[in-house]
């Protein structure tokens, strides 16, 4: 991943932020994006007890703390390799059905309505291919006043980055807070939050990115 990058190897970058098929991949994403992994689930605040969601988990490494206080753990995504390769990592907590791996298309999601207490989802929003059907479809599953964070860089960090205009479709706070209008979802937080990173092709760069809180609608 670096600045000599062909087009080619630009766009299917693209495509594998999407939809990860390979480890390497995965280990890029939860690399990048570990700060606001680690930022999302301290404001997340998981009590014993809590049966929680996250929606796009890359290699899950980070599932071993979430594993330690939930009740249970729904991990949802679009990507049969992510699931399959976090179903093997975590398969004694598969087994005990304190984890369960869903594999979604995208549109709906096959999880009992009304059963989640806390969920959240990093730099997936930008993939959603009907983000308000999507985002009533994830508040299904929610019980009422049930919290669900979405974390996102913020548009002005990332627009110019090359492998954006490949299927990204970028936020900032206020067209967040725009979708979640049209959903079963209210804005309870919005949190904007910096730190610098190296970029997926090598560049270093300062990054912006927002932690939301979501509140489902009684």
């Amino acid at each position: 991943m670096n600045e000599y990058m062909t087009e080619e190897e630009i766009k299917e970058l693209a495509a594998q932020l999407r939809c990860p098929t390979e480890d390497e991949i995965c280990e890029l994403m939860e690399d990048s994006n570990s700060f606001m992994i680690s930022e999302t689930l301290k404001k997340l605040s998981l009590g014993v007890g809590d049966v929680v969601m996250e929606l796009g988990p890359g290699n899950g490494h980070h599932l071993k703390s979430i594993l330690k206080t939930a009740k249970e753990a729904f991990i949802v995504d679009i990507s049969d390799y992510t699931i399959s390769a976090i179903g093997e990592r975590y398969s004694k907590s598969v087994l005990e059905g304190k984890l369960k791996t869903i594999l979604t298309d995208g549109v709906s999601i096959d999880i009992e309505s009304g059963i989640v207490d806390k969920g959240f989802t990093v730099n997936t929003i930008y993939f959603w291919q009907d983000p308000i059907s999507y985002l009533n479809e994830i508040g299904k599953v929610f019980k009422n006043d049930g919290e669900f964070f979405i974390t996102f860089a913020h548009q002005d960090s990332v627009k110019d980055l090359p492998f954006v205009k490949y299927g990204f479709e970028l936020y900032n706070e206020e067209k967040l807070q725009k979708l979640c209008e049209g959903s079963c979802f209210s804005v309870s937080e919005l949190l904007l939050k910096t730190e610098k990173i190296s970029s997926k092709i090598g560049e270093e760069l300062q990054r912006d990115f927002v932690i939301a809180k979501l509140i489902k609608s009684s």
